[in-house]
């Protein structure tokens, strides 16, 4: 029984609409369509519905709680997945009853393309030739298989290690599920067409594997090499189930690839499955596998061997090509191909002792690398380094890129020479101690010690430049310590020799003058006179004190300028002349500020009581002291009947005084 189509309010209401809007469509939409579910794919809730006309596959945004035969009206809309997937996706279903499925359409590996069984229940034949788990989603299990029609993908949901049957490459089974024609990948968005199974069940296995290699039908090769009289196309070789060839191991590349001898000079390799261990060259073996071709020779793929029994074909008269360095590569891969070659080579690199299953020593031969092969002797990598010089014998393999359908060549990349046994490679030529690995080391190591040598040497310079600006704080606080000192020890002489001594003066004639005062008015008037010159000499001392302390003769570096800056403001139009033959770096400011004192003292005395027109000053140094004299063209006094302290006249006095306590550094 199959329900009709029920037309309700929504935009899409048959599978078949539904279908072309996934494929075709464009936007959101929903749809609304009554029939009966055909399978149902529990690993990534989908299902396919069928209405009586077409199929549709869906996918359902919560977990499904039907089962195949159920009737039932499924709403829902067509948009994109978070993969970018325009899909079908449920989101109400209303089951409403059984009915009797439809029967399972038997089609073959060409069919799988037709888009006319997209979602459609399939049933198909084919004899497995791998079995592997995604490595994106590790639940699901892939079947490659293969049949007279072609090869095949066939998706089973099995999370669990045990939930396959127990098949193995070489086995006839019949899958049926969903045919999804349409890519229905995750992050694989380009997917091949595949058969849906909704479990494991769905796995009818037709013909056991054969127990035996042997038992596989035999691919024989004549006298001149020809397969079972005839060469076949890359398609028909596809096409073939599995085979056996009986020949005798030259080489073993990878640990996994083995080249047999068939006899006719043709050589086959047998690409073993990853279960099977490889024989050991020279034995005769009987090898089972699925055919293949390189275009260049036969293949068989997923292989397993056995001992044949029998005896190794004599070794007859195989030739070792001696290839020169100057052979042209595709001589080599024209007429070498499956032959015993020898290579005198220089080592370029060694795999590391970890490598396992491609050892492959890569060789410098007529200035192109070569790969050895040496897995079938790995001792060889202890006994091999960079820069020997070798003689290589082995099987000449070409390499190449995987070939498909629909090629026209497979890409040829060179050829690899396969050692048998230790004894294939000799030593010419051990490699100089000094190679370009330990030159690269040493230089490296130099480069090393010296980056950590200039790190050294700039943490040292920042330690220098740190305790450098600590020392020079320290110093210049201590120069300053003496200049705040001398500055103080400067004022206090000045204020002694001077401003105290006038003072002093002062005290004395006022403490005179009250004693005369009882004698007499007249005698107090003596007294009074003197101390009215003292503090008027105090007055004009003071004077001259600020005036030195607001001036900058003591930062001048030149003695002769600054007596000239001191002398200039007391000579008035007086014409003056300088010559002092003293550094002033060579006095310190005590010493040169008596010195600016004193001469401008005499030099005021000069103009002032002399009436000088000329002063001359002049000064040298005299051993550890300072002679200078101030010379004038005025009248001078006699020094012995001039006014002096007692009349209160302290200048000349005072500084002629200072004169005999300063010295020179």
């Amino acid at each position: 029984m199959t329900p009709g189509v029920a037309v309700l309010l929504a935009a899409v209401a048959s599978a078949g609409r539904i279908k072309d809007s996934v494929w075709n469509g464009t936007g959101e939409e929903s749809f609304s369509v009554t029939g009966v579910v055909t399978a149902v794919i529990a690993g990534n809730s989908s299902f396919s519905v069928t209405d009586g006309k077409d199929d549709a596959y869906l996918r359902s945004t919560n977990s499904i709680d039907f089962s195949a035969g159920d009737i039932g009206r499924f709403d829902g809309h067509i948009g994109v997945d978070a993969n970018g997937w325009r899909r079908a996706f449920l989101d109400a279903a209303q089951i409403t009853g059984r009915a009797e499925l439809p029967a399972v359409i038997e089609i073959d590996a060409k069919q799988l393309s037709d888009t006319a069984y997209d979602s459609k229940v399939v049933s198909m034949r084919g004899i497995v030739a791998d079995i592997q788990r995604d490595d994106i989603a590790p639940e699901w299990r892939f079947l490659a298989l293969r049949s007279p029609q072609g090869g095949f993908v066939a998706a089973i949901y099995a999370p669990g290690d045990d939930d396959l049957p127990e098949l193995l490459a070489g086995a006839e089974v019949r899958v049926s599920g969903i045919a999804n024609i349409l890519p229905d990948g995750g992050k694989r968005k380009f997917k091949m067409p595949q058969i849906t199974l909704p479990s494991p069940a769905g796995i009818q296995i037709v013909a056991n594997a054969p127990e035996s290699p042997l038992a596989a039908p035999a691919i024989v090769f004549d006298a001149n090499g020809i397969a079972n009289g005839q060469y076949k196309s890359p398609a028909l070789i596809a096409q073939m189930g599995m085979r056996r060839v009986t020949g005798d191991v030259l080489a073993v590349a990878a640990r996994r690839d083995v080249y047999l001898s068939v006899g006719g000079g043709q050589v086959v390799c047998v690409e073993l499955d990853r279960a099977c261990c490889a024989p050991s060259v020279g034995e005769r073996i009987v090898a089972a596998g699925f055919p293949e071709t390189n275009l260049f020779i036969l293949k068989l793929g997923k292989a397993r061997w056995t001992p044949s029994g029998e005896s190794p074909a004599a070794p007859g008269d195989e030739k070792t090509w001696i290839l020169p360095q100057s052979i042209p590569a595709d001589e080599v891969l024209r007429e070498h191909y499956g032959h015993t070659v020898g290579l005198d080579c220089r080592v370029v690199a060694v795999p590391g002792e970890e490598a396992s299953g491609g050892e492959r020593v890569q060789v410098l031969f007529g200035g192109r690398i070569v790969p050895v092969d040496i897995s079938g002797a790995p001792e060889l990598c202890a006994r091999l380094s960079p820069g020997d010089e070798i003689d290589v014998r082995g099987l000449c393999v070409l390499n190449t890129s995987e070939w498909r359908l629909g090629d026209m060549f497979p890409a040829i990349d060179g050829f690899t020479v396969v050692v048998r046994n230790p004894d294939d490679v000799r030593l010419l030529k051990a490699a100089p101690w000094w190679t370009i690995e330990r030159l690269k080391l040493a230089v490296a190591t130099l480069v090393a010690v010296t980056l950590l040598l200039s790190l050294l040497v700039w943490i040292l310079r920042g330690i220098v430049r740190r305790r450098s600006r600590q020392l020079f704080k320290a110093e210049i606080g201590k120069v300053e310590s003496e200049l705040r000192i001398g500055e103080r020890t400067r004022l206090a002489v000045e204020i002694h020799d001077s401003l105290s001594q006038y003072l002093v003066g002062v005290a004395y004639q006022v403490d005179a003058a009250a004693k005369a005062l009882r004698r007499g008015a007249e005698a107090a008037g003596g007294f009074l006179a003197t101390a009215q010159n003292i503090l008027a000499s105090c007055r004009e001392e003071l004077r001259r004190c600020l005036s030195d302390l607001r001036g900058n003769a003591l930062e001048m570096k030149d003695m002769a300028e600054a007596v000239r800056s001191t002398v200039r403001p007391v000579v008035g139009d007086a014409e003056l002349s300088v010559r002092f033959a003293t550094r002033r770096d060579s006095l310190s400011d005590t010493t040169a500020h008596a010195i600016l004192c004193i001469v401008r003292e005499l030099a005021a005395n000069a103009v002032r009581h002399g009436g000088a027109k000329h002063v001359k000053i002049a000064g040298a140094r005299a051993g550890k002291s300072i002679r200078f004299s101030v010379r004038d063209d005025g009248s001078g006094f006699d020094a012995a009947g001039n006014p002096g302290p007692a009349e209160g006249h302290l200048g000349f006095w005072a500084y002629a005084s200072a004169s005999s306590n300063s010295a020179a550094p």
